[in-house]
């Protein structure tokens, strides 16, 4: 959700920096400037993430009105500095996890829409019966196992993409030449590959990733 929504923004940021990014991991963002979906009526009360939640969690973040309609904030529909919707072109390729029964599943569509017709390639998996937060219940039903394999399956595939990338342009990704994922292993939000390298990924932080020893 929130970490979502940070993850999308820090793509978007990088795109401007020109930073190139293997992938969005996007699970269940929170990605509209105003909360007016089917899916936030539908599922505002009993579903985990209930409304007044959300509320509180917004009067904590926000610093007033205008900031409702900030890109920083709403990737979705948020306003840049000259008014209009922030452009999506250029961010890096898109993986988006949703939960069915969330406030929102909406607007997550919404911005996997968005991105495509920005010319984003974007995968969109929506998990049937499963609540907000069902990603931590692993070893308690199966679309949260089924989850983690999706998300680890799109990581290896668009660190893959990368590597090839690297080693067609010789660019300062060289060290994804000597990456050969051996296995995958899910524990909670964190993603961790066992390679050359351990790299740490919390699905949360998208842009964000480091090498350990």
């Amino acid at each position: 959700s929130a970490g979502g929504t940070l993850a999308a923004v820090c793509a978007i940021l990088a795109r401007n920096a020109g930073i190139r990014l293997a992938l969005q991991l996007l699970y269940y963002p929170g990605t509209a400037a105003h909360q007016h979906t089917d899916s936030h009526r539908t599922f505002a009360h009993g579903f985990v993430l209930e409304e007044p939640h959300i509320q509180y969690f917004f009067n904590h973040y926000l610093r007033g009105p205008s900031d409702w309609d900030d890109w920083r904030f709403a990737p979705l529909d948020g306003k840049d500095a000259t008014g209009h919707p922030v452009e999506l072109d250029g961010v890096a390729p898109a993986w988006l996890g949703l939960a069915e029964c969330d406030p929102l599943v909406d607007e997550g569509v919404l911005y996997a829409d968005r991105l495509r017709m920005a010319g984003v390639q974007v995968e969109l998996d929506i998990y049937r019966g499963v609540v907000h937060e069902f990603i931590k219940m692993g070893r308690a039903i199966p679309e949260a196992a089924l989850s983690h394999a999706d998300a680890a399956r799109a990581l290896v595939h668009a660190f893959k993409e990368m590597a090839q990338m690297a080693s067609t342009r010789r660019t300062d990704f060289r060290s994804f030449h000597r990456l050969q994922v051996r296995w995958a292993e899910v524990d909670m939000q964190k993603i961790v590959f066992n390679a050359h390298y351990l790299m740490y990924f919390d699905t949360a932080m998208s842009g964000y990733w480091r090498k350990l020893a």
